[in-house]
């Protein structure tokens, strides 16, 4: 079985750097991670593809990663690879955000406890991520923007 990054939440919850005269928040993309898909972890593609960007939803909240996708012999299609990684791509044809397995069995137990809705969860995740709203939005409600313009 291949094994995600994000079976241990703890390396995702405070990722810092030093910057020479204190620590800031950093990324794992900043800190020059890629993560190689369609091989188990820690193991080195021989024909991967080009680096893609992929937004992965987690409890830890919303992360930015680099990706390359396995492009050896026959490689699995770009959403078996994410699903062996235990993560579920949100498009079939061209992912660029996926949520762990993790998140999913998560909210599929609080909505049949709570009955939370998908906006509030996802609010949540992004309170997690971003509690002061300094970042930029994450996901846009595309249809106010064009009916506010």
């Amino acid at each position: 079985m291949l094994t995600s990054f994000f079976d241990n939440p703890s390396t995702l919850t405070s990722l810092q750097k030093w910057n020479g005269r204190f620590f800031e928040d950093s990324t794992l993309t900043s800190l020059g991670f890629v993560f190689q898909l369609g091989h188990h972890v820690g193991d080195t593609c021989s024909n991967p593809t080009t680096l893609r960007n992929l937004m992965v939803f987690d409890l830890s909240g919303v992360h930015r990663l680099v990706v390359k996708y396995c492009n050896c012999d026959r490689p699995p299609p770009k959403r078996i690879q994410l699903l062996r990684s235990r993560w579920f791509p949100a498009t079939i044809i061209r992912p660029s955000t996926a949520f762990t397995f993790d998140i999913l069995d998560f909210y599929h137990k609080l909505q049949d406890q709570s009955k939370c809705n998908p906006y509030d969860f996802y609010h949540a995740i992004i309170q997690r991520t971003d509690a002061a709203g300094l970042k930029p939005e994450i996901v846009r409600n595309l249809f106010l923007v064009s009916v506010l313009t």
